[in-house]
């Protein structure tokens, strides 16, 4: 079972995402060099958004942002490992960062 600490972060970090759509402040293809991330060598997750020490992992298409989970810093890397799906072409890593 998580920790409440740990449940509070994750819902703080939907809160934040879903406040963000809403006021339509939230680019969630609008990169930066530490909040918004486009994955490299992944076909799904696109796209990594980092809140506090939480990471926001989801994908982007014409109509909508998939949320597909938010899970701690330190267990980004194994979500990526077990859910990402790589590129057909094997892209050049993957990074959490």
């Amino acid at each position: 079972m998580r920790d409440v600490p740990e449940l509070l972060c994750q819902a703080g970090a939907f809160v934040f995402l879903l406040l963000g759509l809403a006021h339509g402040r939230f680019e969630p293809t609008k990169l930066s060099k530490s909040r918004i991330k486009r994955l490299r060598g992944l076909d799904q997750p696109q796209y990594r958004l980092r809140v506090g020490e939480m990471r926001v992992f989801y994908d982007v298409t014409e109509t909508e942002v998939q949320l597909l989970a938010i899970v701690s810093k330190g267990e980004a890397q194994a979500w990526l490992d077990e859910q990402g799906i790589p590129t057909p072409s094997g892209g050049s890593g993957q990074g959490e960062g």
